[in-house]
C-alpha cells in the first residue's frame, strides 16, 4: 500500500511545476559552482532523470534535457565537455530507454523526420564531397553534423513517449521556466561584470554570444502568451522578467522581435478575457510603448541598438560589416559549389572546434547544401506549416507565432542550426502535433447512456 502511494506521489510530481522549477534550479546552481563542487548539484539532477520512469508519459524529459544546456558556464566547443555534461547524458538516456522497454509504446517518427533526415543527409553528403576534394578531416564539421542527427533521434523518440494530452501546456511551462533560468543567468552575470544594455562581451559559457541567449528568450514569449491564455495571468508578471532580459542582451534580432511581435502577443494572450479584453491590450501595450521610448530617452546606448536592430532588416546594407562578411562568405561558398555547397567545412574552426554560421538560415542552408539542400529545406519548411495549419488546437495561432518568429530571428542570425535552438523547435512542434490528438479508436458509448437515466432510449437516440 506504501509502494503504490509512493508511485502516486513521484507521478504526481514530475507532473508538477514543481518537477520542472527544481530542474532549474539545479541547473542554474550548477552553472554557478566552480570546481568540483559541481558535483553535489549533478548528483541530484542525476537522481532525477529517473523520476519520469514513474509517469505515464515521457514529458518529463522534456525539462531534463532544456536544462542540462544551460548549465556549462565555460565555453562550448566540440573539443571539450564538462564530464558532468556526459554523465547526465548517460543516465538520462539510460532513462528513456528503459522507459520505451517498460512502456512498449507505438512507434511514431513524426512528421518532420522525413524532410529533415534528407537535409541532414545532405549536408553529409557534401562535406564527404569537400573531404575528397581537400582531402583534409574536419573533426568539427563532422561531429556537428553527427550532433544533427543526435536531435533528430531525440525528436523521433519523444513523438513515440508522447501521449494524447495537453501536451503543450507543459512545454508552454517548461520553455517560460527555462527562459526564467536563463534570465537569472544574465542577471547573476550583470552582479558579476557590471551592468550594460547590449554587451558584446557577454559569455554566459553555454551562449557564448547575446545572440544565442537572446532566441532562446524571444522563442519563449508565444509560450507566456499560451499560459496568459489559460487564464493564468501570473505567468504575464513573470514574463517581465524575460523581457528585461532580451533588453539587457540588445541583440538586433531580440529588439525587432520585442517591437514587431508585441502587438500580436499581446493581442492573442488575453484574447480570452471577455470584456476586459480592450481594456487590457490598450493598457499593456501603451505601458510597454512608453516604457520603450523613455528607455532610448534616457539611455542612448539602448538607442542606438534600436536604431541599428532596425537598421539590420535590410539585409543588403553594410552597416553591419561583420554580418555583411559572413553573408559574402556564405554566398561565395555557395557559389563555388552550387548543387551541393562548400559544406560545414567552410564555416568551422577545427583549432578551437567551434561553428561560426553565415547569421541567415537560407545562406547557412546554401553553403552547407547548396540548391540539393534548399530543396530539401523547402520540403521542411512546406510540411511544417503545412501540418500546423491543418490542426485544430487552441494555441494553434501562437504556435503559427512562434514559428514567424524563429523565421524572422533566423533573418539576421542563426535559429534551427543552432543545436539547442533545434532541438527546442522540434519538441516544441512534437508537443504542439501531439495536444489535443484524435483518438487512435473511435468509442460508440451511447448504448451506456441507458444506465445514466434507469430506462432505455429510442433507438433513434442510439
Amino acid at each position: 500500500m506504501q509502494l503504490i502511494a509512493l508511485d502516486r506521489r513521484l507521478k504526481e510530481f514530475t507532473s508538477s511545476s514543481f518537477f520542472q522549477i527544481a530542474i532549474a534550479v539545479l541547473a542554474v546552481l550548477i552553472w554557478m559552482m566552480p570546481g568540483n563542487l559541481v558535483w553535489i548539484f549533478v548528483s541530484f539532477y542525476i537522481v532525477l532523470t529517473f523520476f519520469p520512469l514513474f509517469s505515464s508519459d515521457g514529458r518529463g524529459y522534456i525539462p531534463l534535457i532544456f536544462f542540462v544546456t544551460i548549465t556549462v558556464s565555460s565555453a562550448v566547443s566540440f573539443q571539450g565537455l564538462p564530464t558532468y555534461l556526459y554523465a547526465i547524458g548517460g543516465t538520462t538516456l539510460v532513462s528513456i530507454i528503459l522507459f520505451l522497454v517498460i512502456k512498449k509504446l507505438p512507434f511514431r517518427k513524426g512528421e518532420l523526420a522525413l524532410p529533415m533526415t534528407l537535409l541532414f543527409l545532405t549536408f553529409l553528403v557534401s562535406y564527404l564531397i569537400n573531404l575528397v576534394r581537400v582531402e583534409t578531416f574536419d573533426t568539427t564539421g563532422i561531429l556537428f553534423i553527427v550532433s544533427l542527427f543526435v536531435i533528430l533521434l531525440t525528436y523521433i523518440l519523444f513523438n513515440t513517449c508522447l501521449k494524447r494530452e495537453d501536451t503543450i501546456l507543459y512545454f508552454a511551462r517548461t520553455a517560460s521556466i527555462l527562459a526564467l533560468a536563463v534570465s537569472a543567468e544574465i542577471l547573476l552575470y550583470q552582479l558579476r561584470y557590471g551592468f550594460r544594455i547590449g554587451d558584446p562581451d557577454i559569455n554566459l559559457g553555454w551562449a557564448y554570444t547575446n545572440q544565442s541567449a537572446s532566441t532562446i528568450l524571444c522563442l519563449s514569449l508565444p509560450f507566456f502568451s499560451m499560459l496568459i491564455a489559460r487564464k493564468k495571468p501570473l505567468w504575464g508578471i513573470l514574463e517581465l522578467f524575460v523581457i528585461y532580459g532580451i533588453i539587457s542582451l540588445s541583440a538586433d534580432s531580440g529588439l525587432i522581435v520585442l517591437i514587431l511581435a508585441s502587438i500580436p502577443l499581446v493581442l492573442l494572450s488575453f484574447r480570452p478575457y471577455g470584456k476586459a479584453y480592450p481594456y487590457i491590450v490598450i493598457t499593456i501595450l501603451a505601458l510597454l510603448g512608453l516604457f520603450l521610448l523613455v528607455l532610448m530617452l534616457v539611455e542612448d546606448s539602448f538607442r542606438d541598438r534600436v536604431i541599428n536592430a532596425l537598421a539590420s532588416l535590410n539585409l543588403v546594407s553594410d552597416q553591419n560589416p561583420e554580418r555583411s562578411g559572413l553573408f559574402r562568405k556564405g554566398i561565395d561558398a555557395f557559389l563555388a559549389f552550387p548543387a551541393f555547397g562548400s559544406s560545414i567545412s567552410v564555416m568551422s574552426d577545427m583549432t578551437k572546434g567551434t561553428v561560426t554560421f553565415c547569421s541567415n538560415t537560407v545562406i547557412t542552408t546554401m553553403t552547407m547544401g547548396g540548391v540539393v539542400g534548399l530543396v530539401f529545406f523547402a520540403l521542411y519548411e512546406v510540411r511544417l506549416y503545412s501540418s500546423v495549419l491543418r490542426k485544430k488546437n487552441k494555441e494553434k495561432w501562437l504556435f503559427l507565432l512562434f514559428l514567424l518568429v524563429l523565421e524572422l530571428i533566423g533573418l539576421m542570425d542563426n535559429t534551427i542550426y543552432n543545436l539547442f535552438v533545434l532541438l527546442f523547435s522540434l519538441l516544441a512542434y512534437s508537443c504542439y502535433q501531439i495536444s489535443d490528438r484524435p483518438d487512435d479508436f473511435v468509442v460508440h458509448d451511447a448504448f451506456y447512456r441507458d444506465y445514466a437515466f434507469g430506462e432505455a432510449l429510442p433507438s433513434s437516440e442510439y
